[in-house]
Formats: C-alpha cells, sequence, structure tokens
C-alpha cells in the first residue's frame, strides 16, 4: 500500500512539474515575441531618426519624418508638455487645407517601444498623402493659444539638411547598432591593421574600425570579398565608406571612433574575407583573412585594445 502511494505522489509531482515547465515554456515565448516586437519599434524610430528628415525645436518636440509619417520627440518633457494637445496641418500647393488635432494619448509611441526610450516622449502620426508640394505645420496648442510650431517644406524633405546629430545619446540606454557592435566585439574575430582599417567580423556582419584620431579615409571606395563554407561561391561587395558609417549611432562612448558596418546577404558561414580600399590607380591597402585557421586562436579575440579611446 505505501509503494502504492508513493508512485502514486511521484506521478501527481511529474505531471505538476510538466505544467509548470509548459507555462514557463509559454512565459518565455510571450517575453520573446514582446522583446521582438519593441526591437522592431525602436528600429522604426532609430531609420526615422537616422535615416529621414530631422529638425530640432528650442522649447517644443523636435520633429522626425520618414515613410509619410511624422515623429514628434522631446527628451524628459514635462507634464504640461506630455499633456498639451498636438496639431498638424497639411497644406497643399493646390488643394484644401486638413487639419488635425491631436490628443497626445492618441499619438503616443512610447507604449511600443523599449525601455531604452523611456526618458524620451515619442508620438506618432501617419501623414495624409498629398499630390505634389505641400507645407506641413506641427505644434501644441492650448487655452491661449499655439505654444510652439515648427514649419517643413516637402521640397526639404529630401536634402541633407537638419540631419539627426545623436541629440538624444545621453537619454537613450542604447540602441540596436550598439548591442550588436559590442556582440560582435566580444565574440567575432577580430583583427589589427595598421595600414588601412582593424575589422572585425561576427557571423554575416563586417566591422572596419579605427580610432578617429588615426589617419583614416573614409571617401576612398572600400571592397569586401567574401568565401563561404562548402562551396565555391565568392560574393563580391564595393561599397561607399560613408553610406555605411555608423559610429555617429553608437553614441558618446564610441565618439573617438570611425566604425563602418557592412551586412553581407547571405546567411552561409564565412571562411574568408578580402577587404581593402582602392581608387583609380587600384588598392590603396589591402589583406585577406582566412577565418579557418582563427578558429579558437586568442590573438584573434578583442581584447580592450580600445581602451585609451572608449569614452566611459
Amino acid at each position: 500500500m505505501l509503494k502504492k502511494l508513493v508512485v502514486i505522489l511521484t506521478l501527481v509531482m511529474i505531471v505538476a512539474s510538466c505544467k509548470d515547465d509548459s507555462k514557463q515554456s509559454k512565459a518565455d515565448e510571450t517575453s520573446e515575441t514582446e522583446t521582438s516586437k519593441t526591437a522592431f519599434e525602436d528600429r522604426e524610430i532609430e531609420e526615422a531618426l537616422f535615416d529621414g528628415y530631422f529638425v530640432k525645436h528650442s522649447s517644443g518636440y523636435d520633429i522626425a519624418l520618414k515613410n509619410n509619417t511624422l515623429y514628434m520627440l522631446k527628451a524628459n518633457p514635462s507634464e504640461k508638455d506630455e499633456n498639451t494637445t498636438f496639431f498638424v496641418d497639411v497644406i497643399p500647393k493646390n488643394g484644401s487645407l486638413q487639419n488635425f488635432n491631436l490628443p497626445p494619448s492618441e499619438v503616443n509611441f512610447n507604449d511600443s517601444l523599449s525601455e531604452n526610450y523611456n526618458n524620451v516622449a515619442v508620438h506618432k502620426f501617419v501623414l495624409p498623402k498629398v499630390e505634389g508640394d505641400y507645407e506641413i505645420i506641427v505644434g501644441q496648442y492650448d487655452n491661449v493659444g499655439r505654444v510652439w510650431t515648427t514649419t517643413i517644406q516637402s521640397g526639404m524633405l529630401g536634402q541633407d539638411i537638419h540631419n539627426y546629430r545623436n541629440e538624444y545619446a545621453k537619454n537613450i540606454k542604447s540602441t540596436r547598432y550598439l548591442k550588436e557592435f559590442e556582440t560582435a566585439l566580444a565574440q567575432g574575430y577580430f583583427m589589427m591593421y595598421p595600414e588601412g582599417y582593424d575589422v572585425l567580423v561576427n557571423g554575416n556582419m563586417v566591422y572596419f574600425i579605427k580610432p578617429t584620431n588615426i589617419d583614416v579615409d573614409v571617401d576612398t571606395r572600400f571592397y569586401l570579398h567574401v568565401k563561404f563554407e562548402n562551396t565555391e561561391e565568392n560574393m563580391v561587395l564595393d561599397f561607399n565608406g560613408r553610406d555605411a558609417q555608423i559610429d555617429q549611432r553608437l553614441g558618446s562612448k564610441y565618439e573617438n571612433f570611425t566604425v563602418i558596418r557592412k551586412e553581407v546577404p547571405s546567411e552561409k558561414k564565412i571562411v574568408e574575407v578580402g577587404v581593402g580600399q582602392f581608387n583609380n590607380e587600384g588598392r590603396t591597402w589591402q589583406v585577406i583573412y582566412d577565418l579557418e585557421k582563427m578558429y579558437d586562436n586568442i590573438t584573434y579575440m578583442y581584447d580592450n585594445q580600445y581602451r585609451e579611446y572608449i569614452q566611459k
């Protein structure tokens, strides 16, 4: 009888354990889904700031605009800032005025972002589609009148003016570029090359790195030749360094660096990279790295070589 009781109790405990594991698994899946979602939304804001049109306001909200979507942002806003109604006037050159009054709660975007943006108020509004030239007036108003306004001409949107200059670096905890870069430093192959750029390879991401107080050339065209495991296929990538430069996106910690990031459009394992720069007269520097021979070789691991350049 006692043996039967022990067996029954053991079975009950196993079943309970399985249920707990199932609940934990579902909780983990939910957590991963939420993390993935906020990572996606964070990326949306980053692209609007770094790749879109950006204009700063001295007292009101800053404006970022990309893909016909307007973002209103302010670091450490006051209670009044967060509760004053927004307005957006869209004024076509040939057409009727469209006016939108936007209570902050209706356009709040922080709920969709990660904790990285806890110190920056972010509001989002999708603009109506307008044919031809138009003007946008954005601002807030209270019972007295308009508190602040910013005017944007549609013809200015494609120009390289009013670019975002990392104004929120001290308010945003991190960016995906910073996390990705520091993960690569911790896990990837790291090769120093005094005549050109140091190179960091992690997965399908290749970084060209130099402290900015060392003579570096960003304007001469870069090349990246890649060989993959178990295939004769080679990939040749030539690119403009300034188009791939991300040091500004890494925040103040890496402000003393030039960092160029190039993603290899393949999930295959990289076993060799050839890197360098070239002009009309030929290659200005070049080097080939056989990653297979570097496996488990601590010589090709980052070991805090940049400590004197990193800002604390």
